[in-house]
C-alpha cells in the first residue's frame, strides 16, 4: 500500500479484541518461566501443603467412639442466693465435690447478679434458687436452679450462650458445657440435692458419653490446605498479571493500542480472557486433586465452578487495584496486603462467633473470607455424607444457618460487579478530560450531546501565512499546560497540513515532549483547543485519534517477540487484512533495510535497529498522522540518512509532526519549523523564511584571510562606513570573521565588489562569505529570548568555569585521596548504608506501609473482638431439658436389664415431654447410631437428641449427648438427673442456664488468648510478603547498571552486599518488633519466638539476595520469592499451632 492511498477502514471491535488477546498471549506465554509460575505453581504448594494427606493410600471409612466424657472442670468459687441453711448445706456439698476454694451467699438474686459482674476475673459461678427459698426448712418437691456463667465463655470470650440456637457452629466441635465447668455444677449440684432431700439414697453412676462420628475431613490440616493453598498463589498470579498491566500503562503501549481505535473494554477483556485461561490451567487440576482425596461425594462440576468463580473475583479484584497504580512494585505488594486483609472479616466476624444473618451478608462482600465460607459449606457436606451437588445449592442442611453455597456465589458475582464498577470509574478518571471525582452525578456525563463551543478565530500572528493547498489536519488553537504551577506549554498556536513534515526545534526541557502527549491525546490540555480530521480532541477523541500514530522517545516494543511479528501486528490492527498486512510487512523490512533482522527477537536487536523497527510500526498501514518523538536517536549515521530518504518518500498524504535536537536533520527534513524555548513558540516557518524573512537577526558570516601586514581595524572601519551595524564576531590566526545582517542582503553584492577591489589595500589575501544556519538562528533565538525574560545570567558562558578548572575540582588532593583500606572500606560501606536510606526515604509511603500493616491488622483483630463483645447481648434464660425448641425430639434408650426403674421413669419424661423414644433392641446405642447415620447422617445429627443405657447389675447410667447439638451434653444429663430424682427422692429438678452479663475486664484475657490463631496466620503470610521487598534495590540497581558502576568503581563485592545486609536487617527488626510485642502478649512466652524470627530473618534476606540475582525482573523474582517464602514459613505455623495445641 502506498503512502498517498487512502487510510484503510478500521477494524471491527472484535477483530481489535482477537487482535489484542493472540497480542497479550504472546506476550504473556513468550515468558516461559513466569508462565510456568503461574501454572506449576499453585499445584506444587497444594502438594507441599497437603502432603501428608495426599500421598497416603485412602483407607477403608472408619467410625469414631469416644471415649467418657470427663466433666471435671476446675471451679474455683461459687456465688449462690438466697441465703439459707438449707441450701448453704446443698452448696457445702456441693463445694466439696468440686473441691472449690469456698462459696458465699447472697440475700437475693439481684445481689448475687450484682456480685459476679463487680469482679474483675472470671473463675466464680452464681447458682441462683428462687428468692422464695430464703425461709425454707428443707427442701420443696420442685427446684429450679439457674446457673450463673459470663455471658462469655472463658475460654472464647468471641462465643455467647446463644440459647437461641440449636446446632453448634460448624467449625465448633468443642463441648462449651463441658469445659466452662456447667456439666460438672450440674451434675454435682443435682448429686447433692438429691442426697439432700434423701440421706440414705445409693446414687448410680452417671457418665457422660458422647454420640459416635462417621470419618470426618473437617480438620485443622484440610482447612490450611484449602484456605491457605488457593489463597496465596493466585493471588501471587494475580499480582504479577496485574504488575504487567501497570507496566505497559508506564511504557505508553496502552496508549498506543487506544490510538489504533483500541477502546479500553477491549483491551481490559483480553487481559481478562488470557489471564482467566492462565489461572483456569492449574484450577482444572486442583479440582481432580481436591475431587480425590476432599470432595470425593460433591459434584466436580460444582467445585470447578466456584474455584473458577473465585478465579473471577481476584482478576476482577487485581485489575481493580491496578487502575491505581503506576509503580509496578507498588502494585505487586498492594494486591498481597489488599487479598490478605480480605480474610480478616470471616476471621473477625465468623471465625469463632455465633453467625448471624448480617454478619454472613457483609462477610460474602470480601475476597478470600468469600472463599472460606464457600469451602466451609464443601467440608460440612462431606461431613454430612451428602455432598455439595446442584440440587442443593440453595437448601439448608441445618435449621438455623443464614447462608448457603448459592447465596455465597452470588455475593462473589456480585462482588465481581461492584470491582468492574470501580475498574470503569477510574478508567474514565483517567480519561482525556480532567474529570472530577463526582463526575458521574454531573449531566455532562449523561448527556453526552453538549459540546464544548469552539473557538473560530485563529492567531497566526508572527506565522508565515503562506497557504499552500494541502488539506489543513491538525490545529491547535491557544494550548496551555501547567503542571504544578509549572507552565509546560504557553499559548501554542499552530497549523499543521497534509505532505509536510513539521519539525518541533527546542532545547531539553523546552515542551517538545509534552506538546506531542497533548496532540496524541495522552494528556489534557489545561486551556484550549485541539482539532485533528476535522474534530474535537476533546469531546470525539476517538475520531479525532483515528489513522494516528506516535513514535515516542522510548521504543514500544515487545522484547520476546520477533521484527517481523511487530509489524505484522500493527498492520492488522491499522485495518489491513491478513494478506494485506504481510505484503506491508515486507515492504517495511525492505524499506528499512531490516530483513536481515525480519526473525529476530527485539531484545537481540541493536538500539539503532529498534528504533528503525518503531518508525517502520508507525509508517505502515499509511497512518495519516505521524508523531515522531526524536525517531533519530541510537542510529548511525547511515542509517539516519536513509530514515530521512524514507520521511521525505513516505510524507504523500501524510501529515508529520517531528521533534529532533538535530539542526542538520531538520534542514534536510522538514517543511516546516517549530523553534520553541520554555513551552513557548519563538518561530514558526519554513527554513528559508526563518533564516532569511524573518525578524531573527541572522547574519552571513563574512570571513577574511589576512596578511601579516593587515590591520584588522581598517577592515572593520571599511564594513561599517558602508553598513554601521556590521559587528566583529571574531578574531583567530589568519581569519577574520564578521557578522553581516540579512536584512542588508540585498545591498551585499556591491558591498562584496568594492571589498574585492579593496584586498590589497586592506592587505586581505581572499574573501568568503557563510550563509546563516538554521544552528545560529536557533541559538539566537534562544538567546534573545531568555534575555527578555532576564534569564541570561544562567547562560552565560563566562561565568561558567572553564573546562580544565572543573575538571581539575573533581580530581581528589592528596589530603583527601584514601589510600588505607580499612578506611576507604569503612567509606564505602558508609556510602551504601547512605544510599539506601536516602532510596528508603524516597520511598517512605512504601516501606511505612509495610511496618505498619502488622500493626493495622493487629489493632483490627483486637478492636473487632472487643467490639463484638460490647454488641454481643443475648442474655437470655434456657430450662435445658425443654424439648420444645427443637422441631422433632428422638432418644434412643438401650436397657440389658428389663423393668429398669430408672427407665421407666425416663421414658415416662421424654414422652411428657414430647418427645419420642427408641429401643436399640440389646443393640449397644454407639453401634445402633453409626448404622442410622450411615443410612441419614443429617436426621441423626439434627433429631436423635439424646439417649441412655441403663446398667442395673453395674449401677450406672451412661447419658448419651449429640454433640452437633449446641445443648445436647446438658439436656441429656438434665434428663437422666430428673429421673434419678424423682425415683430416689421424689424430687422434680430444673436446672436452667441463666448467663450474666459480663466485662470486658473480665474477658480481656480470653479475648487475647482466643486471638492467638489469627495472630499466627497473620505472622505467616507477613512473613511471606515482607521478604521480598529486600530484593527491590539490588534488582533496580543490576538492571540500571549501578551496580556495576559501583563494582567499577573499587567496591567490592563483600563491601555491597554487607551493607546492604546490615541495612536490611536492621529495617526487618522493626518490622518484627510489632510481631514480637504481640507475641508476647498472646502468647506469653516471648524468647522461642524472638529466637525463630531473627534467625529466620537473617536466612530470608541472604537467600533473597542469592534469588534476585537470577533476573532483572522484579515482577517475576517476586512472584518466585513470595512461592518460597510461602513454603519455607509453613513450618513457623504449623509449630506455632503445635504450641497452642
Amino acid at each position: 500500500m502506498s503512502s498517498g492511498e487512502s487510510p484503510v477502514n478500521p477494524q471491527s471491535s472484535i477483530c481489535l479484541l482477537w487482535l489484542v488477546i493472540c497480542k497479550t498471549a504472546r506476550f504473556q506465554f513468550s515468558n516461559t518461566l513466569t508462565s510456568v509460575i503461574i501454572i506449576v505453581g499453585p499445584i506444587v504448594v497444594f502438594l507441599v501443603y497437603a502432603a501428608t494427606a495426599l500421598f497416603q493410600e485412602p483407607q477403608e471409612e472408619t467410625s469414631v467412639k469416644y471415649p467418657p466424657v470427663n466433666i471435671t472442670t476446675k471451679v474455683p468459687y461459687i456465688f449462690y442466693s438466697p441465703e439459707n441453711l438449707v441450701l448453704a448445706a446443698v452448696i457445702e456439698d456441693v463445694v466439696h465435690d468440686l473441691k472449690a476454694v469456698g462459696s458465699q451467699a447472697f440475700a437475693s438474686a439481684s445481689e448475687l447478679n450484682n456480685a459476679l459482674i463487680g469482679k474483675d476475673t472470671y473463675g466464680y459461678v452464681g447458682i441462683e434458687f428462687d428468692d422464695s427459698f430464703s425461709d425454707i426448712n428443707e427442701l420443696p418437691i420442685n427446684v429450679t436452679v439457674g446457673l450463673r456463667f459470663p455471658l462469655h465463655l472463658r475460654k472464647n470470650p468471641k462465643m455467647v450462650w446463644d440459647n437461641t440456637s440449636i446446632l453448634k457452629h460448624s467449625k465448633m466441635d468443642i463441648d462449651y458445657y463441658q469445659v466452662e465447668g456447667f456439666l460438672v455444677v450440674q451434675a454435682k449440684l443435682s448429686e447433692s440435692l438429691i442426697r439432700a432431700k434423701n440421706e440414705a439414697v445409693d446414687l448410680p453412676e452417671v457418665i457422660l458419653q458422647h454420640y459416635p462420628d462417621v470419618a470426618e475431613v473437617d480438620n485443622l490440616d484440610n482447612r490450611v490446605a484449602l484456605c491457605g493453598v488457593l489463597f496465596l498463589p493466585v493471588t501471587i498470579s494475580a499480582a504479577y498479571l496485574a504488575q504487567m498491566i501497570v507496566m505497559e500503562r508506564r511504557d505508553h503501549l496502552r496508549d498506543m493500542l487506544e490510538l489504533m481505535g483500541v477502546r479500553a473494554w477491549i483491551y481490559w477483556l483480553s487481559w481478562f480472557l488470557v489471564a482467566f485461561l492462565l489461572l483456569s490451567i492449574p484450577t482444572v487440576f486442583m479440582v481432580l486433586l481436591l475431587r480425590w482425596r476432599y470432595f470425593s461425594l460433591s459434584d466436580s462440576t460444582l467445585v470447578l465452578f466456584f474455584l473458577l468463580v473465585y478465579n473471577l473475583e481476584v482478576l476482577t479484584s487485581a485489575f481493580m487495584i491496578s487502575s491505581f497504580f503506576s509503580d509496578t512494585v507498588g502494585v505487586q505488594v498492594a494486591i498481597v496486603i489488599v487479598h490478605l486483609v480480605g480474610c480478616l472479616p470471616w476471621r473477625l466476624l465468623l471465625m469463632g462467633y455465633n453467625p448471624t444473618l448480617p454478619r454472613t451478608i457483609f462477610v460474602c462482600l470480601f475476597l478470600n473470607s468469600s472463599l472460606s465460607m464457600g469451602l466451609q459449606q464443601f467440608i460440612k457436606s462431606e461431613n454430612l455424607r451428602l455432598g455439595m451437588h446442584w440440587s442443593c445449592l440453595f437448601k439448608r442442611t441445618d435449621w438455623d444457618e443464614f447462608v448457603h453455597l448459592g447465596p455465597i456465589l452470588l455475593f462473589m458475582l456480585f462482588g465481581c460487579v461492584l470491582r468492574i464498577l470501580v475498574l470503569a470509574y477510574m478508567e474514565q478518571l483517567r480519561s482525556y478530560r480532567n474529570r472530577k471525582w463526582y463526575f458521574p452525578v454531573q449531566r455532562s456525563f449523561w448527556c453526552r450531546w453538549n459540546r464544548r463551543p469552539r473557538s473560530d478565530d485563529f492567531d497566526v500572528e508572527g506565522q508565515e501565512t503562506g497557504i499552500r493547498g494541502h488539506p489543513l489536519i491538525v490545529r491547535a488553537t491557544n494550548i496551555e499546560k501547567v503542571f504544578n504551577e509549572s507552565v509546560a506549554v504557553k499559548e501554542l498556536n499552530l497549523n499543521f497540513y497534509q505532505d509536510e513534515i513539521t519539525v518541533f526545534l527546542g532545547h531539553n526541557d523546552s515542551g517538545k515532549s509534552t506538546i506531542f502527549m497533548l496532540l496524541a491525546g495522552f494528556l489534557s490540555p489545561s486551556a484550549g483547543e485541539i482539532t485533528i480530521n476535522g474534530y474535537d480532541l476533546a469531546t470525539n477523541q476517538r475520531k479525532a485519534r483515528q489513522f494516528m500514530c506516535i513514535c515516542p522517545q522510548h521504543n514500544v516494543l515487545f522484547e520476546k517477540v520477533d521484527a517481523r511479528w511487530h509489524l505484522q501486528f500493527y498492520c492488522r490492527l491499522k485495518g489491513l487484512s491478513r494478506r494485506e498486512g504481510s505484503a506491508e510487512t515486507d515492504k517495511y523490512l525492505e524499506i528499512g533495510r531490516l530483513q536481515d533482522f525480519a526473525n529476530t527477537k527485539v531484545k537481540n536487536l541493536p538500539s539503532g535497529i529498534k528504533r528503525m523497527l518503531m518508525l517502520c510500526c508507525n509508517l505502515c498501514g499509511n497512518s495519516k498522522i505521524l508523531l515522531l518523538d526524536e525517531p533519530g536517536t541510537s542510529m548511525d549515521p547511515a542509517m539516519r540518512s536513509n530514515m530521512w530518504d524514507l520521511l521525505r518518500r513516505e510524507r504523500k498524504g501524510r501529515c508529520i509532526i517531528m521533534a529532533t535536537h538535530n539542526m542538520h536533520e531538520a534542514e534536510v527534513v522538514a517543511d516546516q519549523i517549530v523553534v520553541l524555548c520554555d513551552g513557548q513558540v519563538i518561530g514558526y516557518g519554513t527554513m528559508g523564511f526563518l533564516t532569511q524573512i524573518a525578524g531573527t537577526d541572522s547574519s552571513y558570516l563574512l570571513i577574511c584571510t589576512k596578511m601579516d601586514t593587515c590591520y584588522v581595524a581598517e577592515v572593520t572601519n571599511f564594513l561599517q562606513i558602508r553598513f554601521p551595524d556590521i559587528k566583529l564576531h571574531n578574531e583567530f590566526s589568519i581569519y577574520v570573521t564578521y557578522e553581516l545582517p540579512t536584512k542588508h542582503v540585498a545591498q551585499y553584492a556591491g558591498l562584496f565588489l568594492e571589498l574585492e577591489e579593496a584586498l590589497g589595500e586592506l592587505n586581505l589575501a581572499e574573501i568568503s562569505v557563510c550563509a546563516p544556519t538554521l544552528g545560529s538562528v536557533f541559538l539566537r533565538m534562544g538567546e534573545d529570548m531568555r534575555q527578555s525574560w532576564n534569564r541570561i545570567s544562567s547562560f552565560d558562558l563566562l561565568s561558567s568555569p572553564s573546562p580544565m578548572s572543573s575538571l581539575l575540582n573533581l580530581l581528589p588532593t592528596f589530603e583527601v585521596r584514601e589510600d588505607d583500606g580499612s578506611v576507604k572500606c569503612c567509606n564505602q560501606w558508609r556510602a551504601i548504608v547512605g544510599k539506601k536510606s536516602l532510596f528508603t526515604w524516597r520511598h517512605r509511603k512504601f516501606y511505612c506501609t509495610i511496618i505498619a500493616t502488622p500493626i493495622i491488622i493487629c489493632l483490627l483483630i483486637i478492636s473487632f473482638a472487643i467490639f463484638i463483645f460490647l454488641v454481643d447481648h443475648h442474655l437470655c434464660e434456657l430450662l435445658v431439658t425443654d424439648l420444645s425448641i427443637y422441631p422433632k425430639a428422638v432418644f434412643v434408650i438401650d436397657s440389658p436389664a428389663e423393668g429398669n426403674r430408672f427407665e421407666r421413669r425416663y421414658k415416662a419424661n421424654v414422652i411428657g415431654l414430647g418427645g419420642t423414644v427408641r429401643s436399640t433392641a440389646g443393640t449397644p446405642i454407639d453401634d445402633y447410631l453409626l448404622v442410622e447415620m450411615k443410612s441419614d447422617q443429617v436426621k441423626v445429627q439434627h433429631t436423635f437428641l439424646a439417649g441412655a443405657t441403663f446398667d442395673s447389675d453395674a449401677n450406672s447410667i451412661v447419658a448419651w449427648s449429640n454433640n452437633k447439638l449446641k445443648h445436647g451434653s446438658p439436656l441429656s444429663l438434665g434428663l437422666v438427673y430428673a429421673a434419678i430424682g424423682q425415683e430416689l427422692a421424689q424430687l422434680h429438678i430444673r436446672i436452667v442456664n441463666k448467663p450474666y452479663q459480663d466485662t470486658v475486664q473480665q474477658a480481656v484475657r480470653g479475648l487475647i488468648y482466643a486471638s492467638t490463631i489469627e495472630f499466627a496466620v497473620l505472622v505467616f503470610h507477613y512473613l511471606v510478603l515482607s521478604t521480598t521487598i529486600f530484593a527491590v534495590l539490588p534488582i533496580l540497581e543490576r538492571r540500571s547498571k549501578v551496580q556495576h558502576q559501583q563494582f567499577s568503581s573499587g567496591v567490592s563485592r563483600s563491601t555491597y552486599w554487607l551493607s546492604h545486609l546490615s541495612w536490611d536487617y536492621c529495617f526487618y527488626i522493626t518490622m518484627i518488633l510489632p510481631l514480637i510485642v504481640v507475641a508476647g502478649i498472646t502468647i506469653g512466652s516471648v524468647l522461642p519466638v524472638i529466637v525463630q524470627l531473627l534467625a529466620f530473618g537473617f536466612s530470608a534476606i541472604s537467600f533473597t539476595y542469592m534469588l534476585c540475582l537470577m533476573s532483572n525482573d522484579f515482577g517475576k523474582m517476586f512472584s518466585i520469592i513470595l512461592y518460597i517464602n510461602m513454603i519455607g514459613n509453613y513450618g513457623f505455623i504449623v509449630c506455632l499451632l503445635d504450641t497452642v495445641r
